[in-house]
């Protein structure tokens, strides 16, 4: 979920293949916050306003345990907990 700041900078194709290229290594959040980076404006007067208006992103993976960054993460805290029985 975007607001229109977002899609005067990006394409609804864009913005989707932007973060199905990182979903699988990056949260939700990394992704938004390197968006958002990449996309707003130095000098929005420059840009004409584009990328200088209103930003706000909301991704939402419906697949998170299917993804690298979250076995890795599992994978870690398993590790952990054995860790923990061992002692």
């Amino acid at each position: 979920l975007g607001c229109d700041g977002i899609w005067d900078c990006l394409s609804n194709e864009q913005a989707v293949q932007y973060v199905r290229s990182r979903i699988d290594t990056k949260t939700p959040t990394e992704i938004g916050i390197e968006m958002l980076d990449e996309i707003i404006s130095d000098d929005p007067r420059v840009t004409q306003g584009i990328g200088g208006d209103n930003m706000t992103i909301m991704i939402i993976d419906l697949l998170p345990h299917t993804r690298s960054l979250m076995k890795n993460k599992s994978d870690l805290e398993d590790d952990n907990d054995d860790d923990d029985k061992s002692q």
